[in-house]
This record gives C-alpha cells, sequence and structure tokens, in this order.
C-alpha cells in the first residue's frame, strides 16, 4: 500500500464522531493552537489531538496543516535508540545465560536502516542542515511513528467561525435525530432527548452533593450504566444542550490511559471516561422544572446507592499496595520501565515500584557494594516478560529442570508475600500439552521490546518454540555439567 492510500484510509476510517470532538477541541483550545507551530507530542500530551484527526479535518477544509519540517534530531534520537536496543539485547543474552534469546528481536529491530528510515534523499540533507522541510506525503509517513512525535514541527490555522458553523449544522442535525455517527448499527439507540434527560439528572446528582454549578464535572459513569454507556452519544449530547443554551462547554478532559491500544475496550471505556468540565446555565433550571417529578426519587436513590456501594468497595489495606475486594491475578499488571523499575497497574490506580521495594533485592548480597542485585526471581519475572508470560520446562532436564522450578518456586512466593490476599497460586496448572508453566499476571515488556505489540497481551503466532529459545542454552550447558 502506498503513502497516498495509506492517507485515504486514514482518512476514511475516522468517524464523523471524532470530528465533531476534534472540532470542539480546536475552538476551546483556541488561542492556544490557531495560528501557531506545534509538534506532534504537543498536540498529543497538551490538547489530545492527532495527526489523523487533523489530516481528515483538513480534508474537510476545516484546518490547513502547513510548513512541515524534520529536525536534526531526530537523525540522533534515531542512532540513540538503535545503540540502546543493542545493549539491551546483550543484556538480555546475558540473563538468559546465552541461551540466544534474543534473537526473536533481532529479527524485529526497527532501528537497522542506514538511513534512519528517512531515504537516502532525505538523510543527507537533514545530516547537513538543522532542519529539513517535508512535504505531506512524508509528514504523513514519519508522524506514525513514535521516535519521530518532538521532532517534526507543522502550523495549524483555522477559522473559529467556520469550525463553530460546521458544528452547528452536526448538532442541529443530531438533535433532529438526523446525524449518523457511526456505521455500528447498536451505536446510540437513544434519543438525544432521552440522553439529555439522563445527562441533567446527572448533573443534578452532583450539584446535590455541592458540586458548584458553574465549575461542574460530569463524565459517562456518572450518567449511564456500563450496559448502555456504548448506545449513548456522551460529547454530542452535552454540545447538543449547549446549543439549546442549557450548559456552558468549557473544557473536555481526557484521562491517561495505560496500556493504550488503538481500540479501547469496553472495560476500558468504562475505568478510564472523558469528562465535561461545564457551567449549568439559567435555562437548566428552567429544564429542571420540567423533568422534576423523574429525577427527584432517581437522585434519592442513586445517592443512597453510591453510598453503600463506596463502602463496600473499601480496599483491604494489607500488603505492598491496596488492593480491592476480590482482586485476581488476571487483574494486575507489571509494565516493566527497564531492569528494575515498574509500573503496578491494579484497577485504575498505577503505582511506581522496584524490585527492591517489592522484596527481590539479593539478599546475599554484601553491603558494602555499590548496588544490590535482584534475585533469580525479579530475572525469571523480567524474561517473562519478553516471552509472552510463558515458561517452558520441557527442554530442560536434570539439574537445570530442577533449578528453574525452584526460581518459579520462589517466584510465586514473593508475588503471594506482594498480594497477599490473593489466595491462588499467580502460575496457571502446568500444560501437559505444551510443556509449560504460564503466568497469570498480565506483564509487559520494557518499550524497546513492545514496538510490534502495543502493549497487548504477547502472543507467538505460529511459532511454540520461540519462547522456549531463552532457555535452550542454558539446558545445555546445565545438562553438560551434570554429565
Amino acid at each position: 500500500m502506498n503513502i497516498i492510500d495509506k492517507m485515504k484510509l486514514v482518512r476514511s476510517s475516522l468517524s464523523l464522531h471524532h470530528k465533531i470532538e476534534t472540532a470542539k477541541n480546536l475552538l476551546l483550545k483556541e488561542s492556544e493552537i490557531n495560528n501557531k507551530t506545534h509538534t506532534l507530542t504537543s498536540l498529543a500530551d497538551d490538547f489530545n489531538l492527532s495527526v489523523a484527526e487533523l489530516i481528515a479535518l483538513a480534508k474537510d477544509d476545516l484546518v490547513k496543516l502547513d510548513n512541515y519540517f524534520l529536525q536534526q534530531g531526530y537523525i540522533n534520537e534515531y542512532k540513540r535508540k538503535k545503540g540502546e536496543l543493542k545493549a539491551k539485547l546483550h543484556k538480555l543474552e546475558i540473563a538468559s545465560l546465552g541461551s540466544g534469546g534474543s534473537s526473536y528481536y533481532k529479527t524485529r529491530n526497527p532501528f537497522i536502516d542506514e538511513y534512519c528510515g528517512l531515504g537516502k534523499g532525505y538523510y543527507e540533507k537533514l545530516i547537513n542542515n538543522l532542519k529539513i522541510e517535508l512535504d505531506i506525503f512524508s509528514f504523513e509517513d514519519l508522524a506514525r511513528q513514535d521516535i519521530s512525535q518532538k521532532f517534526i514541527n507543522f502550523d495549524i490555522k483555522f477559522s473559529p467561525k467556520k469550525i463553530q458553523e460546521f458544528l452547528n449544522e452536526k448538532i442541529d442535525s443530531f438533535i433532529k435525530e438526523e446525524l449518523e455517527l457511526s456505521t455500528d448499527k447498536t451505536h446510540r439507540l437513544l434519543s438525544y432527548q432521552k440522553q439529555k434527560e439522563d445527562f441533567v439528572i446527572g448533573m443534578v446528582g452532583e450539584l446535590v452533593k455541592g458540586y458548584s454549578r458553574n465549575n461542574l464535572k460530569i463524565d459517562y459513569t456518572q450518567i449511564w450504566g456500563k450496559d448502555v454507556i456504548l448506545k449513548t452519544s456522551f460529547i454530542e449530547t452535552a454540545l447538543g444542550m449547549e446549543r439549546e443554551g442549557l450548559i456552558e462547554i468549557k473544557d473536555i478532559i481526557y484521562p491517561k490511559i495505560p496500556n493504550q491500544t488503538m481500540v479501547m475496550t469496553s472495560d476500558e471505556f468504562w475505568k478510564y471516561p472523558t469528562i465535561i468540565q461545564l457551567k449549568a446555565l439559567p435555562n437548566f433550571d428552567t429544564y429542571c422544572g420540567l423533568i422534576r417529578g423523574k429525577f427527584a426519587p432517581l437522585i434519592r436513590e442513586g445517592l443512597t446507592f453510591k453510598k453503600e456501594e463506596k463502602k463496600q468497595e473499601t480496599p483491604e489495606k494489607k500488603g505492598l499496595f491496596p488492593l480491592p475486594l476480590n482482586i485476581k491475578w488476571e487483574n494486575i499488571t507489571f509494565k516493566f520501565k527497564n531492569d528494575f523499575d515498574v509500573d503496578v497497574i491494579i484497577g485504575k490506580d498505577i503505582y511506581s515500584s522496584d524490585y527492591k521495594k517489592m522484596g527481590f533485592a539479593d539478599k546475599r548480597v554484601k553491603k558494602s557494594e555499590e548496588k544490590t542485585k535482584a534475585n533469580d526471581a525479579w530475572v525469571l519475572l523480567v524474561l517473562l516478560s519478553a516471552s509472552g508470560g510463558i515458561f517452558p520446562i520441557d527442554s530442560l532436564t536434570g539439574k537445570a529442570k530442577k533449578q528453574k522450578i525452584k526460581q518459579k518456586q520462589l517466584l510465586s512466593k514473593d508475588l503471594r508475600a506482594i498480594f497477599p490476599t490473593i489466595k491462588d497460586d499467580p502460575f496457571y496448572k502446568y500444560d501437559d500439552r505444551d510443556k509449560n508453566y504460564k503466568i497469570k499476571m498480565k506483564l509487559i515488556p520494557e518499550k524497546t521490546f513492545r514496538d510490534d505489540f502495543r502493549d497487548k497481551d504477547i502472543k507467538f503466532k505460529n511459532s511454540k518454540s520461540e519462547p522456549k529459545s531463552y532457555f535452550n542454552e542454558m539446558r545445555d550447558s546445565q545438562n553438560n555439567e551434570d554429565k
């Protein structure tokens, strides 16, 4: 697929919902975005805008993107990443006792191109200049690469009046039930009037708790149940209410989602809701008077339920991290930052930790040494993160097999000490067919080894032998010792 086809695919795949949301975002941040130069990193971090969304609006002549430049620092960063990956692969080779376990990742090395992914012409220009100008196709291609995000600059220009007219047209159609936001037939089964009514009831629920009507924050979990939310249109409903003069939208606040993929799952959508910061206008009071008989009993029931729910869900504060009731190993994620530091993700909560805090330091190391080493259990945990959580033992025999099973038992013991309310084993039962163990927790390797996995559960397709390569040479060396 050539670059023009790729651009067409991106543009066509962006729904009308995303265009409306992006257009409103531009208006809310107009003074910070319009007629200014930006990097892709600043747009994503500061305004939750993606280049795909902007290109889609540019196609509709609502936004103008211009003056694309790539900074020379891109080449330095590419080469730094290349050297860093080489060092990581070497460390992984050593950690797996020279088994050749890094060979799988060498074939997936994204930093092997001699021209740093630019092509010879652009590369030679950038080597001799602080920055070079890009054409639209090169800009679009490079914008897809994580490494280039902070090195691409471009200008954004738009007419607030034109964008407001676009929004007015679409939201008027939405209010009249004439707007199809998605090709998904299950989307938005509730009418605008019903969604507006539910939205207002949710707002009243927050107001009776004492929150200010001039700075109210509402998310969709305060309005709809988990089984209903995907049938509604949260942003469009708020824009419809603003169009009718019930509220004034002051900001749209987006959550920081760990392990975010291209498409959010329903669980992620529920756990990490978008928040609308708004002000209730006088017309809101008038509308409340019209539906007062509907929301009064619902609010009383809702408040009572929320108090009981909050009391029931108070986490048990045992062990190193606070744990919700009925937590399972499958609900815990370890996201490795490097060989020593990790983010522990439990539900919505993220805790930064390291091997020492969690009790994985090697107690045999002398205090006089500069840095305490990690013990064998931690080394195994790191290796498991790079092999999809799979722990093969069918290729091991004798002393080597006993050692690795003991290492697995020590890791289970340490994890149970960290999460004492979980009673079962952190590993699934031994798989007789594939001859391996697999850990129940989700383990995400450090970013160097995640370029293909997008923070999803790692699976080795069409190759059951790949994860075992970490242990093969270790098996051979140990077997030789036994002889």
